[in-house]
Parts: C-alpha cells; sequence; structure tokens
C-alpha cells in the first residue's frame, strides 16, 4: 500500500541532490547529514520504488536506467513546482523560494556570505543555498540550477545574461621586506629573476602574466612559481610573510595597501582588469527574490567597498 502513496517534493530534491553529486560522501556534505544518513534514505527510496536507482561504488555514483528517468522527471517536476511558486510569490510581491547563489571562494566569504544572512533575516520566507568554489563560473552553471553566480575576472564564451557590479583591477605586490630585501623590479621581464607566487585556480595559465604600458602594448611575461596553490588567502598570507611577488584582485589587497603591509609594484604598468559582475543562472526568471537580492548585492558593491572615498 505504501507504494500508491505519492513520492514528496523533499523525495525528489534528495534524490537530485544525491545524483548530481560525485560521490556518496560528496552528497552527504551537500545535504549536510552523515553518509550513513544518506545511504539509509537512498535504500528506504529504492525499497519504496521496487528498483535500484545507483550503482554504488566507493568513487563514484552511477545512475542505473531506472535512476536516470527518475532524475529527468525529478527535475522537470521539481522546475515546474519552482514556476508556480514563482508565479504566485510575484503576482503577491511575496519574497519567497529557493534562492541558489554561487560565488568565489574569498570574495563569496566576505561579502556574499553576510550579505545572504542580511537577505534571509529579511526574508524569512526564503530559503538560500550558497555554494563557494573556485571553479569556472560556465562550469558552475552547467552543474546546477543558480538563480544568480557572482564571477569575476575574465568570461569566456557564456550566454548567460551579465550584471555588472563593481570595477576591479588586478595588481601586482608584496611586502615591503621582500622588496627590501631583494629589490623591486622596474620592468615587468624583471619577474624573470624574482620569487613570484602564484593563484592556480578556474583554467586560467597562471604562469603568464600579461601587463600593459601606457601605450597599451601587452608586455607577456612567463614566471616560474617558487609557490602556488589553489587558495586565494594562502597566496595573500605568503606575500604578507615576505615570501614573494602576488598578482591579487584590488578587492582583495586594497587595505593592505593602504596600510602598508603591502606595496604595489611596477605602477607605470596595469594587468587586465577583473570586473565583478553577477551571472543570472540557467533558471534565469526574474524572480521576487532574485530581483531583491540583486538590489541588495548592488547596494553592497556602491560605492566600490575596497576603494576610498574622494
Amino acid at each position: 500500500m505504501g507504494r500508491d502513496v505519492p513520492l514528496s517534493s523533499e523525495a525528489l530534491r534528495f534524490f537530485v541532490a544525491v545524483a548530481n553529486a560525485p560521490s556518496l560522501a560528496a552528497a552527504s556534505r551537500s545535504l549536510d547529514v552523515s553518509r550513513s544518513a544518506v545511504t539509509q534514505r537512498l535504500s528506504q527510496l529504492e525499497a519504496r520504488l521496487r528498483c535500484r536507482l545507483i550503482h554504488r561504488t566507493t568513487r563514484q555514483i552511477r545512475l542505473t536506467e531506472e535512476g536516470q528517468l527518475l532524475l529527468t522527471r525529478a527535475c522537470s517536476i521539481l522546475e515546474n513546482l519552482d514556476e508556480i511558486a514563482d508565479v504566485l510569490s510575484n503576482r503577491s510581491d511575496v519574497v519567497s523560494g529557493h534562492l541558489r547563489i554561487a560565488a568565489p571562494l574569498g570574495f563569496g566569504r566576505r561579502f556574499i556570505t553576510p550579505l545572504a544572512a542580511v537577505f534571509r533575516a529579511r526574508n524569512p520566507a526564503v530559503r538560500i543555498t550558497l555554494t563557494l568554489t573556485d571553479r569556472p563560473a560556465v562550469a558552475v552553471a552547467a552543474d546546477g540550477d543558480w538563480d544568480l553566480i557572482v564571477n569575476i575576472g575574465e568570461l569566456r564564451n557564456s550566454s548567460l545574461v551579465m550584471v555588472h557590479l563593481a570595477s576591479n583591477e588586478r595588481i601586482a605586490c608584496a611586502a615591503p621586506a621582500y622588496l627590501a630585501a631583494q629589490g623591486e623590479p622596474s620592468h615587468p621581464d624583471d619577474l624573470a629573476t624574482h620569487n613570484c607566487l602564484a593563484l592556480r585556480q578556474n583554467e586560467e595559465d597562471v604562469t603568464l602574466w600579461r601587463f600593459l604600458d601606457r601605450h597599451k602594448k601587452t608586455i607577456a611575461v612567463r614566471i616560474n612559481p617558487t609557490m602556488a596553490s589553489n587558495d586565494g588567502e594562502t597566496i595573500r598570507a605568503w606575500a604578507l610573510d615576505g615570501l614573494g611577488i602576488i598578482v591579487r584582485s584590488e578587492w582583495d589587497v586594497a587595505e593592505d595597501l593602504r596600510c602598508g603591509r603591502l606595496t604595489r609594484i611596477l605602477p607605470r604598468y596595469r594587468l587586465p582588469p577583473a570586473d565583478v559582475v553577477a551571472l543570472l543562472g540557467k533558471r534565469g526568471n526574474r524572480t521576487a527574490r532574485l530581483n531583491a537580492f540583486l538590489e541588495l548585492l548592488q547596494g553592497r558593491l556602491r560605492p566600490i567597498p575596497w576603494r576610498p572615498l574622494v
């Protein structure tokens, strides 16, 4: 008799989350429950449907034919449910529903995380999922059903709607102690003899630093990093410790530059900008919750918080 009871939307959302995860361990982290709880709930769902949905392995999740069918149907059903909620909330001007946001790790921690808390306090009918990642925005968009994606820097081959949020330079800098010991480069080519610290993220060629001179001529320099990391906070900490030269976003090092903890080098040259933009995800509908959050985000970044008022 239990089989005649319709599947709940909660059960469908659970299965979609598990099916889209690379492993059961990753699914348990995204759902914020133990792996055993995920396994137990998945077994209950399979028993309820009387079929196996996922081939379990220690390294990955692989859907059965029935599991793929359920995933396709579940995504369609949940999308329809969300669209109904969006239409009704827009008619009543109620900010509600599920807001899905993706943002870069460091910028997300500093600006988006506290903003999401403020937004949730003002709009208690909204559920928020915030994913912080160092993956490219386009790849993130392909993986999930996002309302808004914060991207910093160059964006290649994106069909997503883009809203400019704030201007942001890339800056080459180092600690005064490092420059006192190693000397300050006067031309980008001098970087070949310096300790350079590379941030490995997205799919960029992080060992090729491109500068523009006053005549807009590009000077490309191939560095040989003495240290590298995929975490911007780590790179910044190494630079503050006097270990070498970094190229970082203005938003991340502006305060260090103002306080003298870091010194800008090669002031006659500029690096390509890395503006902060909001990308409207695949769902793309300008729902009341998306409009409200976007307005709050734009207000937070205007005037630009990492630039002093003049």
